[in-house]
């Protein structure tokens, strides 16, 4: 999810030296030098730690975070550490144990990634094909894996009540936009929500330009995992293509998207899925965004318009639009246009 916002979804879980030192102490991890907020989520509050042995992520969870739910975050990410994977990787406590407490809050210590990030303005081909690559790589490492822990499939139903609450709240004042949700997610819910489980593969979940990590003007690596969930690896694939193919104007950039499709199934990246059912899960993901990002656009005193994620759906639902990105992901993914 794009943290272009200045709202967050929870509050920043403030820490001192001293809160630190207890963690630095507890995990081993040398003498405490500095540490400074990191990063712009919308839901996690970040810290990098400077120690004498290294640096390192302290990542702090929202209240309601429960432990089976970071267990599966951990899990993947040694899982990812163990098949080669690079990126963070979870640090034992000197008791042994990934997740700690602070405050009545969860936490877990990871190594830290250097590099940097990109912002939306700086997505070239160049990166697209690199995270098509990339993502077709983690794809593989992941297939048949089962993290320990749980961890909500926000696809099934969370999204349904949120988006009816949605609804409901901007009926009256916008009903064109409203009607306009609606029918988008009318189309495509039950396609992506009654789905055998079967069918389920680790997904990252929130893979965009804030999360990766860039050296050089080359991709290093994907980072935040918190988001990460069972469910269809076409949503997960869809949202790779959207957010690394969709510049400031959101209005998605048929190249852009071709090239992480192309790169996706050069190397080896399964399943390709059908062109159609791409541009379906693009809705959907569309009207999943806008149900966690619209109402703070409300409440900032904001218009629907201003909703990034509404915008690119009004490009998705253009005929013009979809024909051409019809074209594009056909090419991309056999070869043939449209």
């Amino acid at each position: 999810m794009t943290s272009t916002m200045t709202d967050r979804l929870h509050d920043v879980f403030e820490v001192n030296e001293r809160d630190v030192s207890t963690v630095t102490t507890s995990y081993c991890l040398g003498e405490l030098i500095s540490f400074e907020p990191c990063g712009g989520g919308l839901i996690n509050s970040n810290y990098r730690l400077h120690t004498s042995k290294g640096s390192y992520l302290l990542r702090c969870y929202p209240a309601e975070r429960t432990a089976a739910e970071v267990t599966f975050e951990v899990t993947l990410l040694s899982h990812l550490d163990r098949v080669g994977f690079f990126g963070p990787i979870p640090v034992r406590s000197a008791g042994g144990g990934y997740i700690g407490t602070l405050h009545g809050r969860l936490f877990t210590v990871l190594t830290f990634v250097e590099g940097g990030t990109v912002a939306q303005e700086e997505l070239t081909a160049e990166l697209a094909e690199q995270v098509g690559a990339k993502y077709a790589e983690f794809r593989r490492l992941v297939a048949g894996f089962r993290p320990g822990g749980t961890r909500e499939n926000p696809d099934l139903g969370a999204v349904s009540e949120l988006m009816e609450s949605l609804l409901a709240d901007v009926h009256e004042t916008y009903p064109a936009e409203a009607e306009l949700i609606a029918s988008s997610w009318a189309a495509v819910e039950r396609r992506f929500r009654d789905v055998d489980e079967d069918q389920f593969e680790v997904l990252h979940g929130d893979l965009f330009y804030e999360n990766i990590i860039v050296d050089a003007g080359k991709l290093v690596t994907f980072i935040d995992y918190d988001d990460a969930y069972l469910g269809l690896p076409v949503l997960d694939l869809a949202l790779v293509v959207m957010e690394f193919a969709t510049p400031p104007d959101n209005r998605i950039d048929p190249d852009l998207a071709t090239a992480v499709l192309r790169a996706f199934g050069q190397h080896g990246g399964e399943p390709v899925p059908a062109p159609e059912d791409l541009l379906d899960a693009l809705i959907f993901l569309c009207c999943k965004f806008m149900a966690y990002t619209l109402p703070l656009n409300l409440q900032r005193g904001e218009t629907v318009t201003d909703n990034e994620y509404f915008r690119r759906l009004e490009h998705l639902r253009d005929d013009t639009v979809r024909r051409a990105l019809d074209g594009a992901f056909s090419l991309a993914t056999t070869g043939e246009g449209a």
